[in-house]
């Protein structure tokens, strides 16, 4: 393959993940989220590990958002601080348990409801 380098991460990355392009934060977030440490994609891109573990508590976030059985009050204080927007949070849902998600517009409507209440209420 050209342009590709062998490497311990879970997905191999072209060689410009070193250099800034308009896919390289994408293919960080990706890596982190396949399970790549904070340190292997320093190394590898060069990229501050704070701004790294950042990219990381947010792929955290959405994966909870996923696993969770029903959106509660704590998980959507949590993600609305680390900056998702109603509709990250609507895609998050959506895409549980599956590859991609189904985004009905009606859908992201209630959500986005259920979302006011829980910060109006409290």
């Amino acid at each position: 393959m050209t342009g590709v380098q062998t490497c311990a991460l879970p997905i191999c990355f072209p060689v410009t993940i070193r250099v800034p392009t308009e896919n390289r934060l994408i293919k960080v977030q990706q890596a982190l989220a396949l399970g790549a440490s904070v340190d292997e994609v320093n190394k590898r891109s060069g990229i501050d590990p704070w701004f790294l573990t950042q990219i990381q508590e947010i792929n955290v976030m959405a994966e909870a958002i996923r696993s969770a059985p029903d959106l509660g009050y704590d998980i959507l204080r949590k993600a609305k601080r680390l900056g998702f927007s109603d509709q990250q949070i609507f895609v998050q849902v959506c895409n549980r348990g599956t590859a991609t998600g189904t985004l009905d517009s009606a859908y992201f409507n209630v959500v986005k409801v259920i979302i006011l209440v829980f910060f109006t209420v409290k």
